[in-house]
């Protein structure tokens, strides 16, 4: 008789975490198969390579190799600007453009003579010259295909309003076109209008090969480590995303070094991001030497901030006049276990997403769910 209970309730547990596991990867192998169907995709996105207030790369990819034109216009001109090459994949940089100002865009092809738009009308938006306030959206492990959370993280995000966008790694599951292909899709909702700042994540450069994030991320510098200075405040992104072979160039450290001098010659916030935390507080893959060379380094030039992702956790806390946050995943599935948790001045367990208001003397962080939801305010002052 004992051994007939143990049985329905062993079958009753297979069932129900096989319901589980059909319920969380069924949106994951949904976009595999959307993909491995009908292999063409589209997707426009932009970013920054140079000065972000008189220039952009609008970065595309479409169906089938075709020659390209970009018509942009805002209110007192007009221009068409043509792509002679035929390929799928484009990263097309305008310059000269105006500060602080609003263009709008279209992406076409010419079919034979005749010149045929392709994309919606897009816009995008160049820095301000001058100093003024800005709002960030900072999002991270987003894990596409993911496992449903991040089409809901890009319905919320298209409600905010933002100038530029930062992600801290883990775009993709894993470095394959599928991924990218369902990555760059969804993210076209946000980025086709607002600059994609973005660093690789390990699941960009340990899992499928990292060929495919200098292929697709058209950023300043290396693009695995890169600075640029928007209205008063100085960038720079690390490569912090290998736990195995993790290396620090002396050719970044320089680029680091730089950055942080500049920003202090000139009055700059400096706001440092990279993947993988440095912080001790929870139980993780890290490479020994990265806390070992970087916070030295942090220590020393004193970063304003230091944004992270990794552990699909949100938390915040202050170390040496430097207050470092982790930001959740929107779509990688959360973890939940702290180590040290008293090191926390706070902590929560969830999806989520970072707005950055960026002011003269003051930036204020708000953290949110995928419900909108404020999970956590606080200020940075100077």
């Amino acid at each position: 008789m004992k051994t007939r209970e143990q049985l329905r309730l062993f079958i009753l547990k297979s069932i129900l975490l096989s319901l589980i596991l059909v319920l969380v990867t069924a949106p994951m192998i949904r976009g595999y198969a959307k993909h491995f169907i009908d292999k063409n995709w589209d997707a426009v996105w932009l970013s920054w390579t140079d000065n972000p207030s008189t220039t952009v790369v609008i970065n595309w990819h479409w169906e089938q190799k075709r020659a390209a034109y970009i018509q942009v216009w805002n209110t007192t001109h007009r221009w068409i600007v043509p792509i002679e090459n035929e390929t799928t994949l484009f990263h097309v940089g305008l310059r000269n453009l105006s500060p602080g100002c609003k263009y709008n865009y279209v992406i076409g092809y010419y079919d034979g003579e005749t010149m045929r738009n392709w994309s919606d009308i897009y816009w995008f938006k160049t820095a301000p010259r001058e100093v003024t306030s800005f709002r960030v959206l900072i999002h991270s492990d987003t894990h596409a295909p993911g496992y449903g959370a991040f089409g809901k993280f890009i319905s919320i995000a298209k409600k905010e309003e933002f100038d530029f966008i930062i992600h801290c790694g883990d775009m993709v599951d894993r470095g394959y076109e599928v991924n990218w292909a369902y990555f760059l899709s969804k993210e076209t909702e946000i980025a086709s209008s607002h600059q994609l700042m973005a660093i690789a994540g390990n699941h960009e450069v340990m899992y499928g090969g990292k060929e495919r994030y200098a292929t697709y991320m058209a950023l300043p510098g290396r693009e695995y480590w890169y600075s640029f200075v928007y209205s008063n405040a100085m960038f720079v992104a690390l490569y912090v995303a290998d736990y195995d072979n993790f290396t620090f160039p002396e050719e970044e450290e320089e680029m680091f070094i730089e950055a942080m001098e500049y920003a202090e010659r000139n009055n700059l916030w400096k706001i440092v991001y990279f993947h993988i935390p440095i912080v001790d507080v929870f139980p993780q893959h890290y490479h020994p030497d990265m806390p070992k060379i970087l916070f030295p380094l942090l220590n020393k030039y004193k970063p304003h901030v230091v944004i992270m992702g990794h552990n699909h956790i949100y938390g915040r806390m202050q170390i040496n006049e430097t207050t470092y946050i982790i930001v959740s995943s929107t779509g990688g599935i959360p973890g939940v276990i702290v180590s040290k948790p008293g090191a926390l001045e706070r902590y929560n367990f969830g999806y989520g997403y970072l707005l950055m208001d960026v002011y003269g003397e003051r930036i204020d962080f708000t953290y949110k769910d995928l419900d909108g939801n404020i999970v956590d305010i606080f200020s940075v002052s100077r």
